[in-house]
């Protein structure tokens, strides 16, 4: 550049400069009180009482209550979060319950006799609710150094189990009896790595998916070991783990980038092989195996299907309208109009649909579940000067 191509750049960048203060100081005024004071120190004031509040639940579960009533716990993100305590056949909500400590649950699990298990992200703290109880019991942090449990489940023992990150994925146990927490160590010790799906089956092995690097991985709790499995041949591996269910023999996996609809990979556990891929499915969970002790419910290009884990095949029930199902079960509603085994399932924003396995009937539903303080991410000034 010439001497004066330079002086020409310098002029233009001052020229600059210099529209750029006249806007910003016709933009912006100084308030009077510093303007009148220069040295006065500002003053903050908490302006509490915000309208907004949501219900945002990616973790919720169904459950007995004490006397026999279907419950549904949905856990509301916010600062604190909220369990919530909802009866299924009314959509009233019975408790609800802060935790303080926990921003959220994407994992939410009910043990065998009954109790209420939360794996919050945040602290990466664990809770319990034990139904009937006046409160939850804080457990701890399940982990040190992870503060994100993101999916837990539970054995027949009772025993609850959880993958967290957003560290090293660690693999920990909660023992009921004993109270106390085993960690089976982490995953990757380099690049974060994410424990995002996990499952028990009845043969002393815990599976886990992971997240942002796909990886399934079995655990062996006899001897604490990790061993790495083969992924699907089809599946992508630049795209993380999402779900993870253990029905029968039977191991179901989804691997998705943001949550949306993708293909369902089944393994057989006693083969060690990948025997099926169904597309387009939704997540978060399939349901429990159901009376007939063959068939489990999952949704597929938002209608509900069922899969016979003995004949090995899906069809369509016909029942359309639904994506992602947080919380899957089957209850009995003691109403006429729902004779048997119903089928519940729970979406993020507090709603449900219930389904009639005998008659077919569907219906769906709203819990009351207690909206949660709204975290603000942005905010501008409007045109009437409001906030």
């Amino acid at each position: 550049m010439n001497k004066k191509s330079r002086t020409t750049a310098w002029f233009l960048s001052l020229s600059l400069l210099a529209s750029f203060m006249l806007v910003t100081s016709a933009s912006y005024s100084v308030p009077a009180a510093y303007a009148a004071d220069p040295t006065a120190s500002p003053t903050f004031r908490d302006i509490d009482g915000l309208p907004l509040k949501s219900i945002t639940a990616p973790g919720s579960a169904i459950g007995p209550g004490p006397l026999g009533e279907t419950w549904l716990y949905l856990v509301s993100s916010g600062t604190p979060s909220s369990l919530s305590v909802v009866d299924a056949r009314t959509g009233e909500r019975v408790h609800d319950f802060e935790l303080p400590g926990g921003s959220g649950s994407w994992a939410v699990d009910v043990a065998p006799n009954g109790d209420v298990y939360i794996g919050s992200y945040g602290q990466g703290r664990l809770f319990r609710w034990v139904p009937g109880s006046s409160g939850v019991e804080d457990l701890g942090v399940a982990v040190a150094g992870e503060t994100f449990i993101w999916s837990i489940t539970h054995d027949a023992a009772g025993n609850i189990y959880g993958g967290t990150g957003q560290n090293g994925a660690h693999v920990f146990r909660f023992d009921p009896v004993s109270g106390t927490f085993t960690d089976f160590g982490a995953l990757s010790t380099g690049d974060p790595l994410i424990g995002r799906g996990i499952a028990a089956a009845a043969d002393e092995r815990v599976y886990l998916l992971t997240a942002a690097v796909p990886r399934l991985v079995e655990l062996d709790l006899a001897t604490g070991v990790y061993a790495d499995l083969d992924l699907p041949a089809s599946a992508d591996p630049t795209v993380g783990g999402y779900d993870l269910d253990v029905r029968g023999d039977l191991l179901f996996a989804r691997f998705s980038g943001d949550g949306s609809p993708s293909s369902l990979h089944i393994r057989d556990l006693t083969t060690g092989e990948w025997i099926d891929e169904i597309p387009d499915t939704h997540g978060l969970q399939l349901s429990p195996i159901a009376d007939d002790e063959r068939t489990v419910y999952f949704v597929k290009e938002q209608t509900l299907w069922s899969y016979d884990l003995v004949a090995r095949t899906a069809r369509p029930t016909g029942f359309s309208g639904i994506a992602d199902v947080r919380g899957f079960d089957f209850a009995d509603l003691h109403d006429a109009a729902w004779p048997g085994q119903t089928l519940i399932g729970l979406n993020y924003l507090g709603g449900y649909f219930v389904y009639s396995l005998e008659t077919g009937r569907s219906e769906f539903r709203q819990a009351d579940a207690v909206p949660a303080p709204a975290p603000i991410r942005s905010m501008t000034e409007g045109p009437d000067g409001n906030l």
